[in-house]
């Protein structure tokens, strides 16, 4: 039998192995009747071995979601097992096939999933739904890698089981479990940034904390890059409990200092965040047959600070958003399973105040005081269900969800909506080693508070509101082929992804933006990911996307990445791992609205890691290895990536 801990150091290795367990879980488990679990963290359960194939066990696995909707791709990565060494989600989630980094650039920056990106792409960390002010979409820098066990990549819209939001996918981040002592210390080349964290678990209790700052770094002409911050992070869980009833309480407290936002328009223009500030709050209780329910609350501030010829504006935003899910299931007999629950997302209390100190050519001052959002206030309650069975060897799922929307605005008319979307999914297993697998369904965003009440300064320039937006909507199908044998795996997927009234930012004077729905949208790709693990201790792995986005009048749609394919390769032996991975990224010729044309790109990343004494570690790394003068992303005011980085880290672990 190969275990998945002699491949402990191979990111590919997990993420694709992850990705067939959970579809090989997902039909054994409705081929035996048996039931799937709202989204808390897992142990992923062992599918029986089919005939003639080599059986692979992941131990310990935390992450992934069970009860996720049947036929959708996904994806778990790990920190630990990634290429290089990752100082954000974003740059951790980006090494999955189909997504890609969005946006300026810097701590901050987002991501884009099979080229939908900005707050069609829902965040979630260890269950809390996190969003923010930030046209740009919602950054979930505040969780340092060094305090992630595991991030689950679902890819395809997921708003029938999570709600709002899940057009283009889901990523949910899973905070460590730590048992025994963890410590780590690390320096980074770019921008001399360093990390220490200290974190120490024990009988179902963990805590760690994690400091990460770096000052501005620089691109490979030299060019300075305003990308500095200081950032404290902590993550408190425990579980208690045995039998009918377990319970679960965790919080994650961040503050963010001195943050600036790498963009194009410096130094002309300069956009810093001076403090930021997250507080998540969750507590769920599950109990046997299948039942849970959870309540969270996530006070949020942020501050910007925009400086221009003539003036400057600072605007601080603030918020409590809270949250609560109940969930349940029961057998239906015949081998059906009944999935069904309630929840409930709200904003409260959601405030911008700016403030904007302007200077005329005579040199008079003046100071004009504003507040776009006065109290604010969102709720989102939905009910969703599903039904799943088999079907001879097949295992086949469909639910749906209702959703009920009320927001309003100090002064502003209010708005209610009501929509429904569903979804269907089938695995079928055409060989004991090849499975087939397809899903459809519909997508739902409803506009967010602030590109529907917001008019005032962002980073990227004036945006004015447009309260008469309507919801996004989507149609997606996907069809998937994977093999699954003793030392290759293989999966592949194709989709086709309507939007119809999609939400685009648009240029209606220079740095003056507001938001329009377009009549409709369609993105079409295909993804591929790979692993082949010729002896014991090697792993050759590879993997690609290549995405084609359109708007009504054939003109290309923003947020679609270039066409990528990636190579790598991993050896252990003894006390030493090696890795190292060769992206190569095509120009983008045609960019959509707000968007840049970029070249191609060769990136080169390499890591190094020796075990040193008991619970010892050292870890080197390299990014951007070739030097590349490159852009992360399309964005117009994107600025070119860093230089060629190195970074060390030093950790130990222990009772």
């Amino acid at each position: 039998m190969s275990r998945c801990r002699s491949w402990s150091s191979l990111g590919a290795c997990r993420a694709i192995q992850a990705l067939c367990l959970s579809a090989l879980v997902g039909a054994s488990a409705l081929a035996a009747g048996s039931s799937q679990d709202d989204p808390a963290p897992a142990e992923a359960a062992e599918p029986a071995p089919a005939a003639g194939v080599e059986q692979v066990v992941v131990e310990g696995r935390r992450g992934g979601d069970p009860a996720a909707p049947t036929g959708l791709t996904s994806s778990v990565i790990h920190p630990d097992e990634a290429a290089g060494q990752p100082a954000t989600l974003t740059e951790l989630a980006s090494q999955v096939a189909g997504v890609s980094e969005n946006g300026q650039g810097g701590i901050f920056q987002t991501v884009s999933i099979r080229g939908i990106a900005r707050h069609r792409v829902l965040t979630l960390v260890d269950g809390v739904r996190v969003t923010g002010e930030r046209r740009a979409g919602v950054s979930t820098s505040f969780v340092d890698p060094l305090l992630i066990g595991s991030v689950d990549v679902l890819r395809g819209p997921a708003s029938s089981y999570y709600g709002s939001g899940a057009l283009g996918g889901v990523l949910q981040v899973y905070t460590r479990e730590l048992e025994g002592w963890s410590l780590a210390g690390g320096y980074d080349s770019t921008g001399d940034g360093a990390v220490q964290s200290v974190g120490y678990g024990a009988k179902g209790w963990s805590a760690a904390v994690a400091h990460r700052r770096s000052g501005d770094a620089e691109t490979p002409g030299g060019e300075r890059l305003f990308s500095r911050y200081d950032q404290w992070s902590a993550a408190l869980s425990g579980s208690w409990g045995q039998g009918p009833r377990r319970y679960r309480v965790a919080y994650l407290p961040s503050r963010g200092e001195d943050i600036g936002k790498a963009s194009s328009d410096f130094p002309g223009r300069t956009t810093i965040y001076p403090s930021e500030s997250h507080d998540l709050l969750r507590f769920s209780v599950e109990g046997d047959g299948g039942w849970g329910t959870s309540a969270y609350l996530q006070p949020h501030d942020l501050e910007t600070l925009v400086t221009r010829t003539g003036g400057s504006s600072t605007v601080r935003n603030d918020s409590l958003d809270y949250g609560a899910r109940w969930w349940g299931r029961t057998e239906a007999g015949r081998g059906l399973q009944v999935r069904y629950g309630a929840d409930l997302y709200g904003r409260t209390r959601v405030d911008a105040e700016e403030v904007a100190v302007l200077t005329d050519p005579n040199g008079v001052v003046s100071i004009v005081a504003s507040q776009p959002l006065d109290g604010a206030r969102e709720s989102e309650a939905g009910l969703f269900a599903s039904l799943a069975g088999t079907w001879g060897r097949a295992a086949w799922e469909v639910g749906g969800r209702f959703t009920r929307l009320e927001q309003d605005n100090g002064g502003a008319a209010d708005v209610s909506r009501s929509a429904g979307n569903g979804y269907a999914g089938l695995m079928v297993p055409l060989t004991p080693r090849l499975q087939l697998r397809g899903h459809a369904g519909s997508g739902l965003r409803f506009p967010a508070l602030s590109e529907r009440y917001f008019s005032g300064t962002t980073g990227r320039g004036s945006v004015t509101a447009n309260p008469g937006l309507r919801p996004e909507r989507s149609l997606n199908t996907e069809l998937g082929l994977r093999w699954i044998g003793s030392d290759l795996l293989l999966g592949g997927s194709l989709f086709h992804n309507r939007i119809e009234r999609y939400i685009e930012r648009i240029k209606i004077a220079p740095d003056e933006l507001t938001f329009v729905n377009l009549t409709s949208g369609t993105l079409t790709g295909a993804e591929v990911e790979g692993m082949w693990h010729p002896g014991e201790r090697w792993s050759v792995h590879w993997g690609g996307h290549r995405i084609v986005g359109r708007d009504q009048d054939d003109s290309p749609l923003a947020d679609v990445p270039p066409d990528t394919l990636w190579a790598g390769a991993d050896r252990r032996w003894q006390r030493w791992e090696a890795g190292v991975r060769l992206e190569w990224r095509d120009a983008l010729s045609r960019p959509g609205s707000g968007e840049q044309s970029i070249s191609s790109a060769r990136l080169l990343t390499a890591r190094v890691t020796l075990h040193l004494a008991e619970g010892w570690r050292l870890r080197l790394s390299g990014s951007n290895l070739l030097d590349e003068s490159h852009f992360l992303s399309a964005d117009e005011k994107a600025t070119r990536a860093e230089e060629r980085a190195f970074g060390v880290l030093l950790s130990w672990s222990g009772g």
